[in-house]
């Protein structure tokens, strides 16, 4: 199956609003340049018109490499000794100790009880990696620890829980080892034991040992598929191995050799407890299994983004998979929030199992309905921070900056609108403010940025607390050793091996791609989606100096003006200050009246699925302290949606009288009939503006749709008109339409009794009308939650719509 075909999804199909249609921001770019004369720095913004693409003329490349920067040795020791191998070595430290005093005959309990010393280790080493205690302990740091306790504490706490691998490793070997030596005091004594607990010491012994060699990086990284299918089936065999071998040595009495079968007497063993324990560890997450329905989109032969019902919080990662057993792959999720209707993937098409969801895309996939907690969960410890990733590394990076508002994104690709899709832009667009994300595209700008300026510049100008790392081998090295020379508190990706082993592991890359290997869950395979590639070429001149292009606007005048001549006086430091705040905005008008506004499509010329979809998305920015239950109960039923996407011609005004004779018959007929009763509309229409009211209630007048019984129509807004007046008015007036702004609507609604709901049969919402800075009645959070809170959340407008007595209409 190609690229070119769309997928088929369980998941309705993505509207304009996912894709980003309606949200497009252009930014003005800003250009750093020295006057020699006077040596000073002289910001400017310069417009820049956009060019057109020409297909036949490559990129431009970077005449050479980057000179590799000297890192100290005691950093290189720093990063790679990291609290992964500090919790590695504590763990297993405290246990050779002990085996030492078991050993050497000064701890007798350990030496008596070697198995339930082995089995408490590999519950330790398995809890580690439970999905359910891993989130309840980031949900304890989290609650108890953010934003107040000392940067040092919670540094730390974001690094234990980042390395809690080093404590699974760690008490595995040393579980191993005192297993070992289990076996060995049975074996030396093997008179009094019967044949079956020897035969069962070697098995679980033999396939623990196994299953931790499968684990190893080397087999992990380079043998993905060696290591999920060995790791895990030969570990579920040894929990079945440990269970016979510590249930038949309990059970078996080696003064009497003979066997006590009594159920009081096994559940006195501690073994017994400790086997429960592991196997209750490894047993719970594999209950949150669930195949759910999915909706793939491929932007590109590069990258498959995958679409999942509910949102999540940020910092989660999903393990998904076409099997309900084999080959799980973790990715990071990105949604806008627990109430959103959508969480997505961002999938780098490389490995089999990738590539299979190109070539026959699944209407469901299996998944761990409760996800996995990764580093970025810990952003709420933080009062500011900066999350900077590359390529597909924008999967578990996006989410902490869509919810968070003192979170700045760097995101460093190649081409990424074109490679990842609308829908990922879309994202950023809508949820993230333009002076809170830098994208840096390779392309455009004719090589990759130097990371080491950015981080620093932004860090200081953002004021942020820690730095969050996504990328690749190479690239999450060179970044985390910047941050530490620059002493920026940072966290990266864990690899297993520092970036001057990667020319070894080629030939297995190799080898793998010629086996169509699976991508590993952590990308250590080299990805030109994730790695800044050779073809990238180094930064140009321009590209490290100006880092007034990383900053916002007002960042930029703020350091322009911080340094002024000590020997000015003030009032000329005023004015001179007045006299470039005066040019920049003269700038910025120029530059704005230069630039054409483009109008994206409607949302209403959707199909009704995907108009409830969008309805719905809006609704939850509006209820976001709701839960999913709330929700429901203010939700507004598709059946209650007028489905025009069938209406051909504009939705402008012109075409108003036109539209509601074609799509809306009833209204129509109903519009020309005598009101029964005053203050009760047969039509509410929704507009954004008063000036926009009055148009709308000029077009309604026409006695195409009146004719000549029909009822007046209300001119309804705030301006110059107050609230008692048109009360006044609606008790005396019978009125066949109530035209308004969602302000004065709702107190006329919910605060008065004057605008009646007896005989509403429709609602207008004008989303096709665009303000000066092109956004519709819905786009505005102001309007938007008038409209849904004290318009159509009123008791009887939600209970007609539910009903089915009203329907609403957009336009």
């Amino acid at each position: 199956m190609s690229a070119e075909i769309p997928p088929q999804g369980a998941a309705p199909a993505y509207d304009e609003a996912e894709k980003g249609a309606l949200d497009v921001q252009i930014r003005p770019v800003e250009v750093t340049f020295k006057d020699e004369k006077k040596d000073l720095v002289v910001t400017q913004v310069v417009p820049v018109t956009p060019t057109p693409k020409k297909e036949s003329t490559p990129p431009a490349k970077a005449p050479g490499k980057p000179a590799k920067r000297k890192v100290s040795k005691w950093i290189l020791w720093q990063l790679w000794y990291n609290t992964y191998r500090k919790l590695f070595t504590i763990s297993f430290s405290i246990n050779m100790i002990m085996f030492g005093f078991a050993v050497s005959g000064h701890w007798p309990y350990a030496k008596k009880y070697g198995g339930a010393m082995a089995v408490a280790n590999f519950n330790f080493s398995i809890l580690m990696r439970n999905e359910i205690f891993g989130r309840l302990l980031y949900l304890f740091v989290n609650t108890l620890f953010a934003k107040w306790t000392p940067m040092i504490w919670r540094l730390g706490c974001t690094s234990v829980l980042q390395h809690l691998g080093g404590i699974h490793s760690g008490c595995a070997i040393s579980g191993l080892v005192w297993l070992t030596l289990r076996v060995v005091d049975v074996y030396r004594d093997y008179m009094n034991y019967h044949v079956s607990i020897l035969v069962f010491g070697i098995l679980c012994n033999v396939t623990l040992v196994v299953t931790a060699i499968a684990g190893f990086p080397w087999v992990r990284n380079t043998h993905h598929n060696v290591f999920e299918r060995w790791h895990r089936f030969m570990g579920w065999t040894g929990l079945f191995m440990s269970w016979l071998f510590v249930i038949l040595s309990d059970l078996y009495n080696t003064e009497t050799h003979q066997w006590n079968f009594t159920g009081p007497h096994l559940i006195r063993q501690q073994d017994f407890w400790y086997v429960m324990g592991m196997t209750l560890f490894i047993v719970l997450p594999w209950i949150c299994t669930r195949r759910v329905p999915i909706d793939i989109e491929l932007p590109s032969n590069k990258v498959a983004v995958l679409r999942f019902q509910r949102g999540m919080q940020q910092g989660l990662l999903g393990r998904v998979s076409r099997s309900a057993v084999m080959e799980y792959h973790a990715f990071g999720i990105i949604s806008e929030g627990p109430h959103a209707k959508y969480h997505y993937m961002v999938c780098g098409v490389q490995g089999d199992f990738t590539r299979s969801l190109v070539n026959d895309p699944p209407k469901t996939i299996w998944t761990r309905e409760l996800k996995l907690a990764g580093v970025s969960n810990t952003s709420a410890l933080y009062k500011r921070g900066i999350r900077i990733c590359t390529g597909t590394g924008i999967g578990a990076a996006l989410a902490t900056c869509i919810q968070s508002p003192y979170w700045y994104l760097i995101w460093i690709g190649s081409d990424q609108e074109k490679t990842f899709g609308p829908t990922i832009s879309g994202l950023i667009r809508r949820n993230i403010e333009p002076e809170r994300y830098l994208l840096w595209d390779s392309k455009v700008r004719g090589g990759r940025p130097d990371t080491r300026k950015i981080l620093k510049e932004v860090y200081h100008s953002w004021k942020a607390d820690v730095v969050f790392i996504t990328s690749n081998m190479i690239g999450n090295s060179e970044m985390m050793q910047a941050c530490k020379e620059e002493k920026i508190p940072c966290f990266g990706t864990l690899w297993d091996f520092p970036p001057n082993t990667r020319f070894i592991l080629q030939p297995v890359f190799a080898f793998m791609n010629q086996q169509r290997g699976d991508d590993l869950d952590d990308d250590f395979v080299p990805d030109d989606l994730v790695a800044m590639s050779d073809d990238e070429g180094v930064p140009q001149a321009g590209d490290a100096e100006d880092i007034g292009s990383l900053l916002s606007v007002d960042e930029n005048e703020v350091e322009g003006k911080a340094q002024p001549s000590m020997s000015t006086p003030a009032s000329a430091k005023k004015r001179k200050r007045r006299a470039k705040e005066k040019e920049r905005k003269a700038k910025k008008r120029k530059l704005a009246e230069t630039l054409e506004p483009v109008e994206g499509p409607s949302v209403a010329t959707q199909p009704l699925v995907a108009l409830s979809d969008y309805i719905s998305s809006v609704q939850t920015k509006t209820f976001s302290k709701m839960s999913a239950i709330e929700l429901t109960d203010v939700q507004i039923p598709e059946g209650s949606i007028a489905d025009t996407s069938q209406w051909s011609g504009s939705r402008n005004l012109n075409q108003l009288v036109d539209f509601i004779t074609n799509m809306l018959p009833t209204l129509k007929t109903r519009f020309a009939q005598r009101p029964k009763s005053t203050g009760s509309p047969t039509l509410i229409f929704v507009a954004g503006a008063a000036l926009r009211v009055a148009d709308v209630t000029r077009i309604l007048k026409d006695k195409r749709l009146r004719g000549e019984k029909g009822g007046d129509v209300a001119k309804l807004f705030a301006r110059h008109i107050k609230l008692d007046e048109h009360v006044a008015y609606l008790r005396q007036t019978k009125i066949a339409a109530a035209v308004g702004t969602p302000g004065r609507l709702g107190k006329l609604l919910c605060d008065t009794e004057a605008l009646s709901t007896s005989a509403l049969t429709h609602i207008i919402l004008d989303v096709s009308y665009r303000d000066t800075k092109k956004r519709n009645l819905l786009d505005i959070p102001e309007t938007r939650d008038e409209v849904f809170k004290t318009v159509l959340g009123t008791p009887k407008v939600l209970q007609g719509l539910k009903e089915g007595k009203i329907q609403l209409v957009l336009l």
